[in-house]
């Protein structure tokens, strides 16, 4: 059973955007997205069926994840601790369908656990609690390395690093809208693929000012950053 959430997570990973056409709402307060957010996942646990053990997601289940998906990133700490608390699996694809985010077989401490259904929830929690403080120096890494690739003719290997800067998701969208900025439209096909509304010939220009008008609705919040505002005094 496990084995087959992970072929569902992992082909997720590669057409979700196309196949769930995902648009997060207007942005809300954190009162009205934390509402909404249980009124979708109660929605979701009181089907008749029972979505934690089945093999398969259904359309009445897919509809109710998505429904929590569109929600968008003010949404993530609450999937997060819903996650923590109910152990449920499924949450990992609205988790994806909003952060984009895709780990690679090297991410894996135990290669056995690729695959696992419970590995697979624990990487995602790790990742947004403390492993997304490793995405500025990991695309920094994986930039530079990309680029030195294709200066040496090794296109296949090139290839691989592009794919792996895409899978940082969108938690990358800052430092890869800067080097746009700075002239590397070649990066442009990767914010084409986080955001449905960005198309991979858009020009420099385009998405720069894409990015001015969106950076607030798909910059993710801080790590150990409250899930509610502090009370000002």
């Amino acid at each position: 059973m496990q084995k087959i959430f992970s072929v569902s997570l992992l082909l997720f990973c590669s057409w979700s955007i196309t196949l769930w056409g995902y648009q997060a709402e207007d942005q809300a307060s954190s009162s009205d997205i934390k509402e909404k957010f249980e009124q979708a996942y109660q929605a979701y646990t009181n089907m008749p069926s029972t979505p934690t053990i089945r093999s398969t997601i259904g359309p009445e289940e897919g509809r109710h994840l998505h429904n929590i998906a569109k929600l968008g990133v003010p949404a993530l700490p609450y999937i997060v601790e819903k996650m923590k608390e109910t152990k449920n699996f499924y949450l990992n694809l609205p988790f994806l369908i909003i952060t984009r985010k895709c780990f690679e077989k090297s991410d894996y401490e135990d290669p056995s656990k690729i695959g696992d259904s419970r590995t697979i929830l624990k990487m995602h929690i790790q990742w947004w609690e403390e492993g997304r403080k490793e995405t500025p120096q990991r695309f920094s890494n994986l930039y530079a390395e990309w680029k030195h690739l294709r200066e040496a003719g090794k296109d296949k290997e090139a290839t691989s690093k592009y794919y792996m800067i895409r899978n940082l998701g969108i938690d990358a969208l800052p430092l890869i809208v800067q080097k746009i900025g700075q002239g590397d439209s070649e990066l442009v096909p990767i914010v084409a693929y986080l955001d449905n509304d960005v198309s991979s010939t858009a020009t420099i220009s385009q998405v720069v000012s894409w990015w001015a008008e969106n950076k607030n609705k798909l910059t993710l919040p801080p790590v150990d950053e409250p899930l509610t505002p502090a009370a000002t005094p």
